[in-house]
């Protein structure tokens, strides 16, 4: 693995981070910046690929090429020995081109000027480089600015002097840490990307796998009132681990133990919630790339299938926006594309909406019924889907994966 991929890997794991609330949003972007900086100048380093030599041109028009005979052509014994005209004996010594200038005798050879200048460039680069204090670099960085940038397998990283041109990690072996797992078979259920997170934080964590629906699952679900799958619990020990104050505020105290924030787990199935089949909930924000593409998507999916779509805002709206979406939801998606196109009214026109209605609904009410909603899931991002009011997913699914979720939830 190249060091540019271990980086770019880096920079996954923080963001994932920063979605757990992890890291702090200033962490993040101090952590980001740093890694951008190490994966710039390593791609700097990297040798480029000479690009392909073009063919002469003579005045714009590409000159031609006689094609080089075949072997056997060359070596038919029943070929001709091609005959060249001979020339005048006066023209047979003089030739087509010359690429030698004689130089009248007594005077000196010109240095091309490019020549001169690349030498002034080098000794001028050369003095800065002999006055910069010896050991910096014009552009040093700090070594870590996290306990998470010090990464080494089967030890705790700790950075010291974080975030200065002193930075510098120390490591230590890791502390032991036991995490349950308990899983569910659903469609959206996945736990592999919080394990990789707290595997990358606790480098000793061992993880054992309880199935929901065994005797075991039942018991750890009652005890810890748990309504969210994949569940994490994590053992007391965490508490004397160096690390445990990075994970402080994701860990909720639960009986002895420790159960992971189902905001910061990533926990997508709400088993306890009434089943509502064939609704979709898009929870998005409108004037967000990511969350357009997710409602042009879904809407795509909605003119093969039966279904209930539902559309949420996390954040303030224009007016006309978010009572359009509540009392024509089917006819948003090409309203709100419409509106990039042409004037509103036209586009109120086009779709057959009541354009009143749409300016003096209670837009306030509806937008705090959508905030209660989102906190209902665990939703602080867009675009997220719902189905059924139990299953979420984020991102903004290509239209072949929703129609795919949609009926392994709903059985089409």
């Amino acid at each position: 693995m190249t060091d540019i991929t271990k980086l770019r890997r880096e920079l996954q794991f923080i963001e994932d981070s920063l979605k757990s609330q992890i890291l702090t949003k200033e962490e993040y972007l101090v952590a980001k910046s740093r890694i951008e900086e190490k994966i710039r100048a390593l791609e700097a380093k990297q040798p480029k690929k000479p690009e392909p030599r073009p063919r002469p041109r003579l005045f714009g028009v590409e000159p031609y090429y006689e094609p080089e005979p075949k072997a056997e052509a060359r070596q038919s014994p029943e070929s001709k020995p091609e005959t060249k005209p001979e020339l005048p004996p006066e023209r047979a010594k003089t030739p087509l081109y010359s690429y030698t200038r004689k130089l009248p005798e007594g005077q000196p050879r010109k240095v091309p000027w490019r020549l001169i200048f690349a030498v002034i460039l080098l000794a001028i680069a050369l003095a800065i480089y002999a006055f910069l204090p010896k050991g910096q670099s014009p552009q040093a960085l700090p070594l870590c600015s996290t306990d998470l940038d010090c990464s080494k397998p089967g030890f705790d990283g700790t950075c010291v002097n974080p975030g200065t041109a002193s930075a510098n990690c120390t490591f230590a072996p890791a502390q032991p840490v036991s995490v349950t797992v308990l899983t569910a078979d659903c469609p959206v259920c996945d736990s592999r990307r919080m394990e990789a997170t707290l595997r990358q934080i606790y480098p000793a964590a061992t993880f054992g796998r309880v199935p929901s629906d065994s005797e075991q699952g039942s018991f750890l679900i009652h005890t810890h009132s748990l309504t969210v799958l994949p569940a994490y619990i994590v053992g007391k020990e965490v508490e004397q681990n160096r690390r445990f104050n990075i994970t402080r505020s994701m860990l909720l105290p639960s009986q002895g133990s420790y159960v992971v924030n189902p905001l910061s787990s990533g926990g997508s199935y709400f088993f306890t919630n009434a089943e509502a089949p064939r609704q979709v909930e898009l929870f998005m924000n409108p004037d967000e790339e990511p969350s357009r593409k997710a409602l042009e998507n879904i809407y795509e999916v909605s003119q093969d299938r039966n279904l209930n779509l539902i559309i949420r805002f996390l954040k303030p709206a224009e007016q006309n926006l978010i009572c359009v979406k509540e009392i024509e939801p089917e006819k948003f998606a090409p309203f709100l594309a419409c509106l990039d196109r042409s004037d509103a009214q036209a586009c109120y026109s086009n779709y057959n909406i009541n354009r009143q209605a749409a300016e003096s609904c209670d837009s306030s009410s509806i937008l705090a019924q959508d905030s209660q909603r989102a906190k209902m899931f665990y939703i602080n991002t867009a675009p997220v889907f719902v189905f059924s009011n139990q299953f979420k997913k984020g991102g903004s699914l290509s239209p072949e994966i929703l129609d795919d979720l949609f009926c392994d939830v709903n059985g089409c």
